[in-house]
Formats: C-alpha cells, sequence, structure tokens
C-alpha cells in the first residue's frame, strides 16, 4: 500500500509538447493546484513542464519537478498489492571496463510507510544527477 498522498515526479526528459501527453494533460489542467520545482512559471499563469529554468544561458536545470496527488492520477489502486521482493532492483549507473562506477548490485531495504517518503526525498537518481560521483550531468 502506498504511503504517499502525492508523487514527486521528475520530468528532466520532458523537453518539448508531446513526449508524455498524458502527464502534460494533467499538470496544464489539473484538478487541483500542484507544485512545480525548477519549472519556468510566473503566478497565476499556467506552468508547463518542458519549460524548465536555466542553470546557466542554454543550460536547462537537469532536476525539474512536479509534486502530484494520487488522487488526481486516472486509474490509481487504492488498497494493497502482492509485491514479489525478488523483483526489487537499484538503478546505477552504466559500469564497462573501460569506465567501471558502481558495477552490479544488490539490496533489500524495508522501511516503515511513515520513513519511506524520507527515503525517496533523499536517494540520488543515479547517473542523472548532477551529484554523481561519475561527473556527468
Amino acid at each position: 500500500m502506498d504511503a504517499e498522498k502525492a508523487w514527486f515526479v521528475r520530468i528532466n526528459h520532458i523537453t518539448r509538447y508531446g513526449v508524455d501527453p498524458h502527464l502534460e494533460e494533467l499538470t496544464i489542467c489539473p484538478p487541483r493546484p500542484l507544485l512545480f520545482l525548477n519549472i519556468d512559471g510566473r503566478p497565476g499563469s499556467t506552468a508547463l513542464i518542458w519549460e524548465h529554468i536555466e542553470d546557466a544561458p542554454g543550460q536547462p536545470c537537469p532536476n525539474p519537478r512536479v509534486v502530484i496527488p494520487r488522487e488526481i492520477i486516472p486509474g490509481i489502486v487504492d488498497g494493497t498489492v502482492t509485491v514479489d521482493l525478488r523483483s526489487f532492483g537499484v538503478r546505477t549507473p552504466p559500469c564497462t571496463r573501460e569506465e567501471p562506477t558502481y558495477g552490479i548490485i544488490g539490496l533489500v531495504h524495508l522501511l516503515p510507510p511513515a520513513l519511506a517518503w524520507l527515503w525517496r526525498l533523499a536517494a540520488r537518481a543515479a547517473i542523472r544527477t548532477p551529484a554523481s560521483s561519475s561527473g556527468r550531468a
């Protein structure tokens, strides 16, 4: 069962209109106010999720997000579902002989629902995070 009332959705892959029509529709005409982070918008205007703020001229922010309440997502599953822990995975940067990085790892980390939000907030998004140890953004 999901312990969160909203999701912190990363939208750095959305760079133009039409990339994710469902998410675009949900954020352009939301049934209630949303929280946009690192999106170029003005109070009272319509925030467009492909208009990221710039860290420097011509360099878009690599970490734009939007917080979307669960109840406005169409077809959301409320209630409990069975989860197979054997399929739990962790994202890691590419690991090659020429550029060894994290390698292949396995992890089982069980958190009570009251702390799950903290883990998701602090966990890095592997290769696309500017603080990545590989130095790539």
